[in-house]
């Protein structure tokens, strides 16, 4: 009979002690602990709903996902003004409620291209194609070929700063423009290298930019 009474206490406490740890770790949005994304992809928390992720088909490049992966079904009504294709992510700034950073030059082949048309780039990578040549719009350049066989066209770098407090993106093709909008915004343009800032995250499970009410929550597991 004691041994039943004893068996019945323990279960019972193992219960307590497991509701405790489970409310404990609920406490903490898992958009901040989620270290991994489906099969062992890593993932790095930004500010919400932005991370950015290492491509399973490419495992040595890091992109950015603008509705978390994780936590994608919290933001269902969450739309940024415009979006950007952020890969090949190798450093990342994060300040106040901004994150910004640089798009590498990159590569396209456009096989609807025709070497009599003139082709625009506007600076949210969309490219535009006109049979009567135009001057560039606000906000785009006009983009060559570099080999009207294989029509492939080259997109030069570009900047961003998105806002994640009212879900706006802006883009730039020059880079003082880019700094000015920093400077305007007062964001220290301080920048974080990817593959460091993850070895961090998987070390100690906190970022520099996690809110100090998160930081102080993590410290505690």
């Amino acid at each position: 009979m004691k041994g039943i009474k004893y068996f019945s206490f323990f279960i019972t406490l193992l219960s307590i002690q497991s509701c405790f740890f489970e409310n404990k770790k609920a406490d903490i949005d898992v958009y901040y602990t989620a270290k991994y994304w489906g099969e062992r992809s890593s993932r790095i928390p930004l500010l919400k709903p932005l991370s950015i992720y290492k491509d399973r088909m490419m495992p040595n490049i890091w992109g950015m996902d603008y509705k978390d992966l994780v936590t994608r079904h919290q933001y269902k009504d969450y739309h940024f003004n415009n979006t950007l294709g952020i890969d090949s992510i190798i450093d990342i700034g994060v300040d106040k409620s901004y994150v910004y950073g640089m798009i590498f030059e990159s590569k396209v082949y456009n096989e609807n291209y025709n070497k009599n048309e003139y082709v625009f780039l506007g600076k949210y990578n969309i490219t535009y194609r006109t049979p009567k040549y135009r001057e560039p719009r606000n906000n785009e350049i006009r983009i060559y070929p570099t080999d009207t066989i294989n029509k492939i066209f080259v997109l030069p770098k570009r900047w961003f700063v998105i806002n994640v407090a009212d879900s706006t993106v802006e883009a730039f093709f020059s880079k003082n423009k880019y700094k000015k909008k920093l400077k305007d915004k007062g964001i220290s343009g301080k920048m974080y290298n990817i593959d460091s800032i993850n070895k961090v995250f998987l070390e100690t499970g906190i970022l520099p930019w996690f809110p100090e009410k998160v930081k102080i929550k993590l410290e505690k597991e």
